[in-house]
C-alpha cells in the first residue's frame, strides 16, 4: 500500500508544494524523501495531520507544551554494562536534533537491585526503594521489567530531588515549574504489562517521561529510540507518510543502516518545528557535526542533499 503524494501534502496541511515552508519540503527535496516500508503503512497508529497535532497540542498538552525556559532531563540507571552506551553522546545527539531544547544530565541516579526474586528501584540520597514488577521470559526467568513502573519511579526521583532544591545538575536552576519531561536509560529487559513477555526498547507516557531499555542495543538503536520516545513527549504519534525515525517499526527502513531511520520525515519535521521553533538550516548543521562524530555516513551524506536543495 502507498501513500498519495496528495495525501501526504495534505498531510503538512497544504494542498501544493508551493505553499510549504522550502526548507521543510520543495520541489527537490520530495524526491529524496522515500516512502515508508509496507510494514509502517499497515501500523496505522493515530497517524496525524498537521492541523490535527496543533488541535491536540493546544487542547490536552498546553501545559506540557514546550518553552524555552523548559528542561528535558536524562537520567542514568544503573549498573550499566552495554558498551555502545554513552550517556553524553545520547545528549549530544538530543541536542542537535531537538535544536532549541534545553537538555541536562541527572547526576543523582537510580540503581536496579535484586532481592531473590524481586526487583527494587533505588536511591540512598533520598531513601527511595520502590518495587518494581517483573514478570517471566520466554525461558521462564522472572526478568522483564515494567516499564510504566519504571517512569513512575524516575518521576518520583525528580519530585524529591525538586522538593530539596539539589544541586546535582550544573548549569541550570530545575524547578517545578520549568521541568519538562524525563527519560531514563536502564540496561534490563523492559516491557508493557499488558505484553509481558514482549521486550520492548523504549517506551514512552505522554509527557511524564520516557524509558529506554539499552540490553543488547548498538549505539544507534539507542539513539534513534530515545529520540523517537521524546517525540511521543512532544505529542508526535506515528508516521506513515514517509520512511521516518516516528514509523511505528522505525528499524524497517530500507535506506539507512542498522537501528532504522534517524530523520524526521517533512511531516513530522513540521510538527517538532511547530513545539520548537527553531532554525531548520541550523538544525541540519548540527546534525552533520553529529553524524560526522559517529561516522553515520548514509546519513551524513542524506542531510546533505536535503541542504543542497534550498
Amino acid at each position: 500500500m502507498q501513500i498519495k503524494p496528495k495525501t501526504k501534502l495534505k498531510a503538512l496541511g497544504c494542498k501544493k508544494i508551493s505553499n510549504i515552508d522550502p526548507q521543510i519540503l520543495n520541489e527537490q527535496s520530495v524526491l529524496l524523501f522515500q516512502d515508508p516500508h509496507p510494514q509502517n503503512v499497515r501500523k496505522n497508529h493515530g497517524a496525524q495531520f498537521f492541523q490535527n497535532f496543533v488541535d491536540e497540542v493546544q487542547a490536552k498538552y498546553d501545559k506540557a507544551k514546550w518553552s524555552e525556559d523548559k528542561y528535558l532531563v536524562l537520567i542514568q540507571i544503573d549498573p550499566i554494562q552495554t558498551e555502545e552506551y554513552d550517556l553524553n553522546l545520547i545528549t549530544t545527539a538530543f541536542e542537535a536534533f531537538y535544536l532549541n531544547m534545553n537538555i541536562v544530565q541527572l547526576q543523582e541516579r537510580l540503581t536496579l537491585l535484586k532481592e531473590n526474586d524481586d526487583y527494587f528501584l533505588i536511591n540512598n540520597t533520598y531513601n527511595i526503594k520502590e518495587p518494581i514488577k517483573s514478570f517471566k521470559n520466554a525461558d521462564g526467568e522472572k526478568i522483564n521489567l515494567s516499564s510504566s513502573q519504571i517512569i513512575k519511579t524516575q518521576r518520583l526521583l525528580l519530585k524529591l530531588f525538586l522538593k530539596n532544591n539539589d544541586p546535582s545538575i550544573s548549569g541550570c536552576q530545575l524547578t517545578t515549574q520549568n521541568l519538562f519531561s524525563s527519560i531514563s536509560f536502564i540496561d534490563h529487559p523492559i516491557v508493557l504489562e499488558c505484553v509481558p513477555d514482549n521486550i520492548i526498547t523504549g517506551r514512552a507516557q505522554g509527557y511524564q517521561g520516557a524509558v529506554i531499555g539499552v540490553k543488547d542495543c548498538v549505539q544507534r538503536e539507542i539513539i534513534t529510540t530515545a529520540l523517537h520516545e521524546c517525540l511521543h513527549i512532544l505529542s508526535v504519534h506515528h508516521c506513515i507518510w514517509w520512511d521516518c525515525i516516528m514509523n511505528f517499526s522505525y528499524e524497517y527502513s530500507e535506506y539507512f543502516s542498522s537501528g532504522g531511520s534517524i530523520h524526521l520525515c517533512p511531516s513530522c519535521l513540521s510538527k517538532v518545528k511547530y513545539q520548537l521553533d527553531f532554525d531548520i538550516l541550523e538544525r541540519y548543521r548540527r546534525l552533520c557535526r553529529f553524524f560526522t562524530l559517529c561516522g553515520y555516513t548514509d546519513d551524513l551524506k542524506f542531510v546533505q542533499q536535503i541542504m543542497n536543495t534550498f
